[in-house]
Formats: structure tokens, C-alpha cells, sequence
């Protein structure tokens, strides 16, 4: 059972991205702020867990690595382009390269 506490962690890092991207999507960038932090905490907890534990495995890395990029790549790409797309919309599209750069350099970390 000691195995999955750490995946349920990250779980937890997926699951307050996914919450943050819901408030960006009404305009709410400072509830999507906490999440995002909610999601940091997350982060943090889940590989210092694995280590206290020793149950680290290529999954877990994985599986961080996935929920990395939605919280750490898409809902801030996504808040950016909502808070830029009133001012001038065509500076809203900055934002949206942060998700690939993320997943890139999370690839680039699994290999390494």
C-alpha cells in the first residue's frame, strides 16, 4: 500500500491544476493562483514522500512528469492568455507556448 501514497500525492497536483484551469476559464486568476500553489505543495510532497518512503519507480516519474505539465504548463499558459486577451488580444497568444516548453523540458528531465 506504501507504494501508491506517493502517486496519490501527484494525484493531487493533477487534480488542483484542473481545478485552477476551471477558475482561469471564468476569470478568476487568483483562485487559479492558489490551486496552482495547492499543486506546488503537491509536487514537493509527493517526490520527498517516495523518497521517505523508498518507492520511487520509472511510473511514478512518469506520472509526475504528466500532471507537471498540466499544472505547471497549461493552466499557467491558459492564465496568461486570459489575462492578456482584454488588453490586446493578439498578446494573449504568448501564453501559449508554455505548455509545449513545459513538456519538452519535462522530457528532457525523464531522459536525464
Amino acid at each position: 500500500m506504501k507504494k501508491y501514497l506517493p502517486s496519490l500525492l501527484t494525484s493531487v497536483n493533477i487534480f488542483s491544476g484542473c481545478v485552477g484551469l476551471l477558475y482561469v476559464f471564468e476569470q478568476r486568476l487568483e483562485v487559479a493562483l492558489f490551486w496552482m500553489s495547492i499543486g506546488l505543495i503537491a509536487d514537493f510532497g509527493d517526490g520527498f514522500l517516495a523518497r521517505l518512503l523508498g518507492v520511487s519507480s520509472d511510473f511514478g516519474k512518469e506520472l509526475d512528469s504528466l500532471c507537471d505539465v498540466v499544472t505547471f504548463g497549461v493552466l499557467p499558459g491558459m492564465a496568461t492568455y486570459v489575462a492578456l486577451a482584454d488588453d490586446r488580444p493578439w498578446r494573449a497568444y504568448s501564453g501559449l507556448p508554455v505548455p509545449g516548453f513545459s513538456d519538452i523540458w519535462l522530457a528532457k528531465f525523464n531522459l536525464d
